[in-house]
């Protein structure tokens, strides 16, 4: 007899959660990979058709190095195996570094939860992400309008920041 809560013969890996979650999350990088070949390609080619100005071409061509930094670090937190988990209650938080070059739409793609966008008491925060990195309380906000110079402020420990976000986190913490 087989004691409870034991796996049975009958048990399957595949149809665990984890394998589960783990699965879905590389059908999504591999489709986001193919749709950003299709793109890269598809903008070269307008571009050589149309004779489009050194200017728009260099303008594309930045788009597509920002989807592909996006891809990258959506491929990154993939094999770091983060759990993020969104938190609705306010932490106590200070600025232990920054990320640079990012979009809000990377960062909610990166974390895979919504942002706060409701603005702070006094107007300085406007959009916030609050959440649990395995076990750690972390947050990312726009300070004071940070986002017109492509900069988040974080809080959180560097290792997290480094897996999540790559070369675009730089930790600021004296203490880490």
């Amino acid at each position: 007899m087989t004691p409870p809560n034991q796996p049975t013969s009958t048990d399957s890996f595949l149809n665990r959660p984890h394998v589960a979650w783990d699965a879905m999350w590389i059908e999504h990088a591999r489709t986001l990979e193919r749709e950003l070949a299709a793109a890269t390609a598809e903008c070269l080619e307008q571009a050589r058709l149309l004779g489009m100005s050194g200017e728009r071409e260099a303008d594309l061509l930045a788009k597509l190095a920002r989807a592909e930094k996006a891809l990258s670090i959506l491929e990154q937190r993939y094999n770091n195996n983060m759990k993020i988990t969104p938190l609705t209650e306010h932490i106590s938080s200070y600025r232990t570094g920054s990320i640079v070059g990012i979009k809000p739409e990377q960062v909610t793609a990166i974390l895979g939860i919504d942002p706060i966008t409701e603005k702070s008491g006094d107007g300085k925060v406007t959009i916030e992400w609050r959440f649990k990195a395995n076990h750690s309380a972390c947050a990312i906000w726009d300070y004071k309008g940070s986002l017109k110079w492509d900069t988040l402020s974080v809080f959180m420990p560097a290792g997290v920041g480094k897996k999540l976000f790559g070369d675009a986190y730089k930790n600021e913490s004296k203490y880490s």
